[in-house]
């Protein structure tokens, strides 16, 4: 499974009740693992219905949460439903490191091709 992801200027919001607030956080994924959980026919070859789970590393693209650039901040898993077989795809990431986490929903265009 080949799928790169680039997350570039996360903006994370607080919680409505905490009053107004951004942070933005610059991230590289780099794909460790992709694992297909279900898989439709025709088999091995990306087709409507198949969900992929795609563990990544992530690293800081500017120094940033008190680590340098490039330095290793945690996990991200994102679980991929294809939607069309045009590659539509619908999207739920969730990113891990120290200092908390963060959850994304997301729909549209992927690459995404199949390399086992």
């Amino acid at each position: 499974m080949a799928l790169g992801v680039l997350f570039v200027a996360l903006p994370v919001q607080a919680a409505p009740h905490t009053g107004t607030s951004v942070l933005t956080i610059r991230l590289i994924s780099t794909d460790e693992e992709g694992t297909t959980l279900i898989d439709r026919k025709p088999q091995h070859k990306v087709s409507k219905g198949d969900v992929i789970r795609v563990t990544s590393n992530l690293h800081n693209q500017v120094a940033q949460l008190g680590k340098p650039k490039g330095a290793f901040i945690g996990w991200a898993t994102m679980i991929l439903t294809v939607v069309t077989t045009s590659q539509g795809m619908r999207a739920w990431t969730r990113a891990s490191w120290e200092e908390g986490s963060m959850r994304k929903a997301a729909y549209g265009l992927a690459t995404c091709r199949r390399t086992r």
